[in-house]
């Protein structure tokens, strides 16, 4: 399923609820083995975000991608670069946009 396209076509919140969603329930599949001991024995609390060993007793949280948004404009705020992607719906455009990887240097 391509998540992201459809998005751009749902009111904010509706966008942000389900990316929510999709972030979650992929963390609570993909990490099923405690990183400290091995176990897989984890339990998910009763809120969804946090995660318990039952073997350790490590506590577990999804990870956290820092994201940036930024525009770029001319000296007179007269012009702005945005940009396009080629598979995207014609005609829309968007601030540049993208992510780095926790402890990943910009230089």
């Amino acid at each position: 399923m391509q998540s992201r396209i459809p998005m751009f076509l749902l009111p904010p919140i509706e966008a942000a609820i389900i990316t929510r969603t999709l972030s979650m329930f992929k963390w609570q599949h993909v990490f099923r083995y405690c990183p400290r001991c091995g176990s897989k024995d984890l339990k998910l609390l009763p809120a969804g975000t946090e995660k318990t060993c039952g073997s350790c007793g490590a506590r577990h949280y999804p990870p956290l991608f820092p994201t940036i948004i930024t525009l770029v404009q001319n000296p007179t705020s007269s012009a702005v670069l945005l940009a396009s992607h080629l598979r995207q719906i014609r005609a829309m455009y968007t601030c540049l946009a993208g992510f780095m990887e926790t402890g990943e240097r910009t230089m």
